[in-house]
Order: C-alpha cells, then structure tokens, then sequence
C-alpha cells in the first residue's frame, strides 16, 4: 500500500507507513527499499541512498563495518 501512496504521490503518509514497518522475514529488505524509493522521490537522495545500503549491508558480512560507516556518513552534514 505504501508504494500505491508514493505513485500517487502521497509521498510523506508512504515514508511514514515504511518507517513504521516491522521487521518480518517475509518481507526481507523491502520495506526499506521501498522506503528508499519514497526517501527519493521527495528529494532526498542521499537519506534515500543511505537506506538502501543499509537494506543490502546485512548480505555483505565481509563488508559490514565499512558499508555501515559510509552509508552512515551520507546523511551526516
């Protein structure tokens, strides 16, 4: 429903209902992506970024740390 929101372009209520979204192995990293994709279209595309690499950083262990790190420095100003 939320990404029916963002086509319609009810932007903000999207990002809300994804940001409110629990954590639920059905579901994987979608939500998030999802979110990403909303973050993007209300132009902010480096918060919108940030969340899309924390949404992969779990299926890279070798790179946890250093994935973390700079998708926390994105939104850092």
């Amino acid at each position: 429903y939320a990404s029916t929101l963002r086509n319609i372009g009810r932007i903000n209520e999207a990002i809300a209902m994804l940001r409110d979204a629990p954590d639920h192995p059905t579901t994987g990293a979608a939500p998030k992506v999802f979110l990403a994709l909303a973050l993007h279209s209300a132009g902010r595309p480096d918060e919108a970024l940030r969340v899309a690499i924390e949404a992969v950083e779990p299926t890279l262990p070798r790179y946890n740390r250093s994935v973390s790190a700079y998708a926390k420095a994105l939104t850092e100003h």
